[in-house]
């Protein structure tokens, strides 16, 4: 079996310790070092997610949640190895065009119906038709020519090229989950309210703008060899939906809370409770970075691209907005993704260079008005920035940076799923966004003209497409890096987006989680660590 070391996509409360769990005791007073069904764990997200449907799902908060109601055909253990889960063997052509996957034959759905490969093989193909329009799952599965189910058990995929990451996609249960054909097809804008996965857990309740209630599936029993094997312990798993940050800290200090992602200038904060875990790691992706719409102008012309990327002070930027927890980013990929060329800012050419960057903009016809705004054809150059409520204080030391460049910055904030709208719409001239990916994969999703469902720049590059299409189908691990770095050159000698910096982000996990592991060789969508919850129980408040 031909095994790809990458790292996974999603971030997901997963699997736990290769070491063996004794059988849940239900007792009231659980020893600490006793593994105890029942409990809630309390997780703050900032944003909702539009839809559990894994198909039409294509954000991280849907992902996190999909991730513990599904399940997926392979999982990576705490160690990084590639390990069966839904699928208990898998084998690949030595050309690397079909795969096939022998399903474990005890799996079902939380309802009771059994899995099969005919279920896999109708949720992929319904990912793969254009009229579904999967910004995901549709991306991941972009080059399968077909999804067969060759017998109850058995799901051939077949490749219209060599895919060398559909080794990650093959780890995530967040989109590539399979769901009953039968239930979707009843209702599907149910579906997406009301999924049925065959995951750990089943949705229980969905207070819209509140939170997500989760219940333990007690039929679980096709977790990893690593796990103790059967349903989890925890019995809840609640996800509030909470846009407050300072909301988010205070409910960690009054014990209202068990999970939450927190700011750098709070760890000691946290830590002082003497209540939390806290963990930390480089953020995966390009997250912040600045979407530039090339389709229209301004940004149709180089030369402003170009003078965009020197006008950025990122010292500055991480240093105020981010205080001081990031590390500069000056490609397409942070360095904790599998596969990302290790550049420098000399490499590129982009460095913070105000001159530069209005001897550039001059270049492109633009010039200074009597109160110092850019103008061009006797109209001052003034955009409006997209952004989400999550990086706000990143925009406002943007705009003015950019006033500084004398480009006058108006800040529109949106909520999550409406910029998302709005940016596949391409109705924007220039978003602050964000993207998280554990490898370069992404790029895939972000450049690629057709295949390309976070081409927000809209990008019509045959040599960029060309590019793409290296890191995708070049199966050799050094030729593949090659491509990598090729690819990566080009999009910054474009200057297609302004890269800003990787946050290191902090996760606070409550103490009174007992029994789960952490590991640093398994990175997640959001660039944290992973939590494996399998084996985890809750100490009594």
């Amino acid at each position: 079996m031909k095994r790809l070391k990458i790292f996974m996509l999603v971030l997901i409360l997963a699997m736990l310790s290769a070491c063996a769990s004794p059988a849940p005791v239900e007792t009231e007073a659980p020893a600490s070092n006793t593994p105890q069904v029942g409990g809630t764990l309390v997780v703050a997200w900032p944003q909702e997610p539009r839809t559990l449907d894994p198909a039409l799902n294509g954000d991280n908060a849907g992902e996190f949640v999909s991730n513990l109601i599904g399940a997926n055909l392979a999982t990576y253990d705490p160690e990084g190895n590639l390990v069966p889960y839904l699928a208990e063997s898998w084998t690949i052509s030595e050309d690397g065009m079909v795969w096939e996957f022998k399903l474990r034959k005890d799996i079902k759905y939380s309802d009771g119906t059994p899995v099969t490969a005919h279920d896999f093989a109708w949720e992929y193909k319904r990912a793969m038709n254009p009229e579904t329009a999967s910004p995901a799952a549709g991306t991941m599965l972009a080059f399968t020519a077909d999804a067969e189910a060759v017998d109850d058990n058995t799901l051939k995929l077949t490749f219209a090229v060599p895919f060398y990451g559909f080794g990650t996609a093959i780890t995530n249960g967040g989109y590539l989950q399979p769901v009953p054909q039968a239930a979707v097809e009843a209702n599907p804008e149910a579906f997406g309210k009301s999924p049925i996965g065959a995951g750990p857990y089943v949705l229980k309740e969905w207070v819209t703008g509140e939170k997500i209630v989760l219940e333990r599936n007690p039929n679980f029993t096709w977790d990893a060899a690593f796990t103790h094997g059967g349903p989890y312990y925890i019995q809840n798993i609640e996800v509030r939906y909470i846009p407050e940050y300072t909301t988010i800290v205070a409910g960690l200090e009054a014990g209202e809370i068990d999970y939450a992602v927190i700011q750098a200038k709070d760890v000691q904060r946290i830590k002082d409770t003497g209540k939390f875990q806290v963990y930390e790691s480089i953020q995966a992706g390009v997250s912040p970075y600045i979407s530039l719409n090339t389709s229209v102008a301004p940004f149709d012309d180089l030369k402003v691209r170009q003078a965009f990327n020197h006008a950025v002070d990122k010292e500055t930027l991480i240093k105020v907005a981010a205080l001081g927890a990031g590390v500069i980013q000056d490609g397409p990929c942070s360095s904790t993704q599998f596969g990302c060329w290790s550049a420098t800012q000399e490499d590129f050419g982009y460095g913070f260079d105000l001159e530069k960057a209005k001897q550039l903009m001059q270049e492109a016809g633009y010039t200074a008005g009597a109160n110092g705004i850019l103008e061009k054809d006797g109209a001052p150059l003034k955009l409006t920035l997209l952004t989400d409520a999550v990086r706000v204080k990143v925009a406002e030391v943007l705009q003015k940076q950019y006033q500084a460049l004398g480009v006058e910055i108006e800040i529109q904030t949106v909520e999550g799923s409406i910029m998302f709208d709005t940016l596949r719409s391409g109705d924007y001239q220039i978003a602050l966004n964000g993207v998280t990916y554990p490898t370069t994969d992404l790029e895939m999703a972000m450049f690629h003209s057709e295949f390309g469902a976070y081409n927000f720049g809209f990008y019509t590059d045959s040599a960029l497409d060309d590019l793409v299409m290296g890191i995708i189908v070049t199966m050799d691990p050094a030729a593949n890096a090659e491509a990598q770095q090729a690819l990566e050159q080009h999009i910054m000698e474009q200057a297609y987006i302004v890269p800003l910096y990787s946050p290191v982000q902090y996760i606070a996990v409550s103490n009174r989680v007992k029994g789960s592991v952490f590991s640093e060789k398994v990175s997640l969508a959001a660039g944290l660590t992973q939590l494996y919850l399998n084996d985890a129980w809750l100490e009594e408040k």
